[in-house]
């Protein structure tokens, strides 16, 4: 039985592999909550050549588990959104994880 849904987002986890301030290797995670696109509209995305910030921006409805350096939630605006793709790597792994969240959808970026 295949199920044609009626919500319009939903939550995909995404983990980012950094480097901290000794050179190590870490990785942090966080929950992004992600608009469900038509395949129509992937389609046009696709043919638009979006960066992979574009492409964040328009895919990424909000999120769970961010927080700053004291370890307060950030609440998903634009402009904390903003600062988010601003780190390096982030917009390219929050496109990756989406692209992953649907499977068989054909998306290029």
């Amino acid at each position: 039985m295949f199920i044609i849904t009626k919500s319009e987002t939903y939550k995909w986890p995404v983990t980012i592999t950094g480097i901290d301030q000794d050179g190590k290797t870490v990785k942090q995670s966080f929950t992004a909550i992600y608009h469900r696109l038509s395949q129509s509209e992937l389609e046009e995305m696709s043919v638009t050549g979006l960066t992979d910030r574009e492409f964040a921006r328009k895919v990424l409805a909000g999120w769970e588990d961010v927080q700053d350096a004291d370890g307060n939630e950030v609440p998903f605006s634009s402009a904390t959104c903003e600062r988010l793709l601003d780190n390096a790597g982030v917009a390219a792994q929050i496109v990756i994880e989406f692209t992953g969240s649907i499977g068989g959808a054909r998306v290029k970026n």
